[in-house]
This record gives structure tokens, sequence and C-alpha cells, in this order.
């Protein structure tokens, strides 16, 4: 009974924090005083905010599995699960990256005169993210390749990881592609920056009529459209991602065979990686 007078208590609390909160923001007390106070749908603020982009992130990645399961030769596993975890570090990155930047249109100097929320910006920028970030990552992964075999650079040869895989040519891929991959966001933030009010303009128009509907917009936002655009990205970019020996049927009888071969478990792989530093 103590217990549950206090969880009352509490609840008690915060609700009246809420209303108090909300009677200051509808009272007008922060107009003109250069403080942009939240409004609308938003990414981060709650708990449900959170558990949505975590469905985002399991259903995206879902993708990669089903590539995996119908792509033919299939790679061996611990290539695969190279390939697929240069997407989910960069994925994450950028997803991050996103959030931070539509907090930023937002809220930033002059969102007073702004109609979009953070769910509107969030969006714009990923639409703008998947087609033009994903032609400019085709591009210069293209540029790295073309860079890595005139100069026999093996370890920058992208999907290439040797026999068997070595976790040092991961590394050093995963920094090349993390590298391009936060250029791109920087140039296409600085852009959007400029083009803001024209930003605003579109995402306001797109989804004006669910902002009556906050969380329904973030469902929308952030799960319905992200899901399929991001299972796109991640096919193309897994493509562009792995090795193109895995492509060559004269290749595919020594993949099955790293495949099946335990020294080119996980295990054995890092500790022959581990020696080989000692030494």
């Amino acid at each position: 009974m103590k217990l549950h007078g206090s969880v009352t208590s509490l609840e008690g609390g915060s609700n009246f924090a809420t209303q108090t909160v909300n009677t200051i923001v509808q009272s007008g007390i922060f107009e003109g005083t250069g403080v942009n106070v939240l409004k609308g749908c938003t990414l981060v603020e709650s708990s449900f905010d959170i558990f949505i982009q975590g469905i985002l992130g399991l259903l995206a990645f879902t993708t990669l599995f089903a590539k995996r399961y119908m792509e033919s030769p299939r790679r061996p596993f611990v290539v695969w699960g190279f390939d697929a975890s240069k997407q989910a570090v960069a994925g994450m990155t950028v997803h991050i990256l996103n959030i931070g930047i539509a907090e930023y249109l937002t809220h930033a100097v002059g969102a007073a005169a702004l109609k979009s929320d953070e769910c509107d910006f969030y969006f714009v920028n990923f639409v703008i993210d998947i087609f033009v970030g994903v032609t400019a990552t085709y591009l210069l992964l293209a540029i790295v390749g073309v860079f890595a075999e005139k100069f026999n650079y093996e370890i920058l040869r992208t999907g290439e990881y040797g026999n068997p895989p070595s976790p040092t040519a991961f590394f050093a891929q995963l920094g090349v592609y993390m590298l391009l991959t936060v250029m791109i966001k920087g140039i296409l933030f600085s852009t959007e920056v400029f083009l803001r009010p024209y930003l605003d303009v579109w995402g306001y128009v797109m989804f004006n009529r669910f902002d009556s509907f906050p969380k329904l917009k973030l469902v929308f936002v952030m799960i319905v459209t992200p899901f399929v655009l991001n299972s796109i990205q991640f096919w193309i970019i897994d493509s562009l991602l792995k090795g193109k020996s895995i492509n060559n049927k004269e290749e595919e009888e020594p993949d099955e065979a790293v495949q099946d071969d335990p020294e080119c478990s996980i295990d054995t792989i890092f500790t022959k990686s581990t020696d080989s530093m000692v030494a």
C-alpha cells in the first residue's frame, strides 16, 4: 500500500509538471525571447520516440539478412558479417547525424518563422540522403576502387578481406567508408542549412495534415516510408560493398570452402591477427 501510494504521488507530480509546462507554453510567455519551445512531432523527447527508432533499425537490417538468403553464390558468413557491419556502423552514425540535423533545422535561429517540426525536417533530410547520398557514395567508392587497383592496395579493395578474411582489411575499409559517409553528410548538411526555407515548405506541405497526430506522423516518418527507402538503400550499398569475386563463377567453390573451413572461423581469424601483431 505504501509503495502504491508513492507511485501514485509520482504520477500525480508528473501530471502536474506536464500541465504546468503546457500552461506556460500556451500562455505565450516565451514569445519574443528567442527561445524556441518544442512543438509538434518530436524525435527523441520520449520513450515512444526511441522505441519507434529501434523498430526502424530492426526492420532495416532484416533487409541484409534477406539479401544474403537470396544471393547466389552466397558469401561466407564471416565475409557477409564484415560487409553488414560496415552498414550497421555507418547507418547508425548517419541516423544520429540526421536527428541532430533535424533538431538544428527546427530549433536554430530563425525557427519562429518556420512551419515544419522535427519529423518534417527529418523526413526531408532522409529523402535527400537516400537519393543524393547513395549516388555520391557509389561514385566515391568507385574512385577508391580505381585507386586501390592502380596502386595495388589490396587492403582497400571493397569487400575483399583475404583468405582467411582479415580484420585488418575490414577495419581499413570501414575507416574509408566512414570517412566518405561523414564527408558526404557534412556537404549535405551545409547545403540544407542554405536551403532551409525551401525545405521547410517541402516538409510542411507533405505532412501538415498530420500535425494534430504527432505520434502517427512519427510512425509514418520513421517507420513506413524509411523502411521502404532504407531497404532499397541497404540493398544497393551492400552490392557496392561486397567483393567482386563473389560474382565470379570460377571462384564460387573456393568461397564455399572458406565458409566451411574451421580456419576461417571468427575466433581463429582474430587469434591469428593478434598473434601476427604481437610477432
